[in-house]
């Protein structure tokens, strides 16, 4: 009963205090033009911290939107760029009067990266779409500034990457310039940088010039861009290792597209 009591009488006591400190409030903006002015612009201060926190909200759940719409289009834009380039490539090869048949080779499926290793010898890369989504194993992973890696593992409705940044895998890359080919893998060092080895000795190429995918994997298209020459070294007297940046920042790895190559199961039964 007494704890009860104690209660009521703090609760009333704390009441009364609001009700004081209200009417305060009004005495004061009515008799003080000068507080009247300092309690408007209090008041609007807090109201600005209100708006601030409601508006960075808004703003968030905004940026998620865009982004989400960007990646689609992207998506889009991507496998539109590939058919260009294809149908560039092929018109070299036909006559110009003849109509090129508009058969997309390969398609995007959107994916995310939930968990991404960046500093192990054997690095993989998760992503937010399965079985479900049309993935399967020995798929191509790329972005629109390099190729990411390979499915290797896939779930109902996650897949695991093998990553480009392994030392046991590789992939063949051609300097843009000459159309020169040779094997591109990583040596374990720095997560920006690969190697590309047996390239010819009497190749010509310059620090800066582009590397992108061969086209020769069913993986991944050809033309991706992978890189840039770094730097380069003379093996054995016969060769020329050619180290190349990334364009890709594999730390910073969000989205990528997982390659659906229609025409491989023809292709491989031949």
């Amino acid at each position: 009963m007494g704890k009860h009591t104690s209660f009521l009488q703090i609760f009333a006591i704390a009441i009364t205090f609001l009700l004081l400190e209200g009417v305060c409030v009004l005495l004061i903006s009515k008799n003080s033009i000068l507080q009247q002015t300092q309690l408007v612009l209090r008041l609007r201060q807090i109201q600005q911290i209100g708006w601030q926190r409601v508006e960075r909200r808004r703003y968030a759940d905004k940026l998620e939107s865009i982004n989400e719409i960007l990646f689609r289009e992207n998506q889009q834009l991507l496998a539109q760029n590939q058919r260009l380039l294809e149908l560039v490539a092929e018109q070299q090869y036909r006559d110009s009067a003849q109509v090129l048949e508009a058969q997309n080779r390969f398609q995007y499926i959107p994916a995310e990266v939930i968990r991404n290793e960046t500093d192990r010898q054997h690095n993989v890369i998760f992503l937010n779409k399965g079985r479900a989504d049309g993935v399967r194993p020995d798929m191509g992973v790329v972005t629109t500034r390099g190729i990411i890696g390979f499915v290797n593992g896939v779930s109902e409705h996650f897949c695991q990457v093998v990553s480009l940044l392994d030392i046991d895998r590789g992939i063949t890359g051609t300097l843009a310039k000459s159309n020169t080919f040779g094997p591109i893998r990583w040596d374990g060092v720095r997560h920006n940088q690969v190697i590309m080895d047996e390239i010819p000795i009497h190749t010509t190429y310059a620090i800066g010039d582009t590397v992108v995918s061969s086209g020769y994997s069913q993986l991944f298209p050809k033309n991706i861009p992978i890189g840039t020459v770094a730097s380069h070294k003379l093996i054995d007297g016969v060769s020329h290792r050619l180290y190349l940046d990334l364009f890709e920042d594999f730390r910073s790895l969000h989205f990528v597209y997982i390659v659906y190559n229609n025409q491989e199961t023809e292709i491989e039964s031949l």
